[in-house]
């Protein structure tokens, strides 16, 4: 981080988690901390249940804060899935509600427990904006459209999303917020979007806490740049939109159903997905060193097994079978 930069005086990560998640929040936890060696700040958890031995993980990465959500928040949360069935198994997601009812901070920057840190992210610190964060994927459809178009060919886009009409609209993941700043903002006006009558009125949608935040706080966000969100499922738009590939990304985000706790068969996953293998490759990685109790030990194993590796001339043994032309 430049030295001449200076962060705001009390700041904070959010992310919310369960024992499903609990993983993913450890890998983010220490993948922020690994390339952000300047983070003073707290870490706020927002957790439904978690099991003591998740606990401990977690707060041995970092004195981290537990908390709850809100009485209010739960009750709403708890009516909704009680009507809808599609949110008995991702009403947690209602959780990233409560980063905008954490007292006292100058900054809070909440970021989803299915991503990982791979740089610098100071500037979603220091920034003096009120609200900040990256497009969605609707919004990425509509800006890759015309350079599909410029083939001859064409990209269906949506004209709805979250149940109506937006310019611009954004990806939940990561949000970096200056509470003071917020103007007119209300929490329990907020949390009243979950009223049963408003969700059905906001029509069709498989969102959650992603349709409410961006139907409240519609043309009130500042963009930041897709680096610091980098969706693996839209690789290629942020790359030809953005010009942001994965070497420019500073978060890794596996947004939608492939998340890299889980085991994949490698024949489908490398016909289906290839563009996935880098970053599970990455996060798993980030993993290992993550629970590596000896540190020394377990960075001199790597080393001994690639020497290993080199030793025995493993690379000669691959026989190419065919390349390209």
């Amino acid at each position: 981080m430049n030295a001449t930069i200076e962060l705001p005086g009390k700041y904070c990560i959010s992310t919310i988690t369960c024992d499903s998640f609990a993983i993913g929040t450890e890998v983010l936890l220490y993948s922020v901390l690994k390339y952000n060696p300047w983070f003073r700040g707290d870490i706020n958890i927002v957790i439904a249940d978690l099991s003591a031995q998740n606990r401990a993980r977690l707060q041995a990465i970092y004195p981290v804060k537990f908390i709850q959500a809100s009485a209010g928040l739960i009750e709403r949360v708890d009516t909704l899935r009680s009507h809808f069935a599609y949110l008995r198994d991702i009403h947690l997601r209602f959780y990233s509600l409560e980063s905008f009812n954490l007292p006292g901070y100058d900054k809070v920057v909440y970021l989803d427990s299915d991503m990982h840190c791979a740089g610098d992210i100071s500037a979603l610190f220091t920034s003096a904006a009120p609200l900040q964060a990256c497009l969605d994927g609707f919004s990425y459809e509509d800006r890759i459209a015309p350079i599909v178009a410029q083939a001859g060919l064409s990209l269906p886009t949506s004209e709805l999303r979250y149940g109506k009409h937006f310019q611009n609209s954004f990806n939940a993941g990561v949000i970096a917020i200056r509470p003071a700043q917020l103007q007119n903002f209300d929490y329990q006006e907020l949390i009243k979007m979950l009223d049963f009558d408003a969700w059905v009125s906001y029509g069709n949608s498989i969102f959650t806490d992603q349709m409410v935040l961006n139907r409240y706080f519609e043309g009130q966000f500042s963009l930041i740049s897709s680096a610091y969100n980098y969706m693996v499922f839209l690789g290629d738009y942020l790359n030809f939109v953005d010009g942001i590939g994965t070497q420019e990304a500073k978060i890794i985000h596996f947004a939608g159903k492939i998340k890299p706790w889980n085991n994949y068969d490698p024949v489908p996953l490398c016909q289906n997905a290839p563009h996935y293998l880098p970053f599970l490759h990455q996060w798993r990685e980030l993993l290992q060193e993550a629970r590596a109790n000896d540190r020394a030990y377990y960075q001199a194993q790597r080393v001994l097994k690639q020497y290993k590796w080199i030793t025995a001339g493993a690379d000669h043994q691959l026989q190419a079978v065919d390349r390209l032309y």
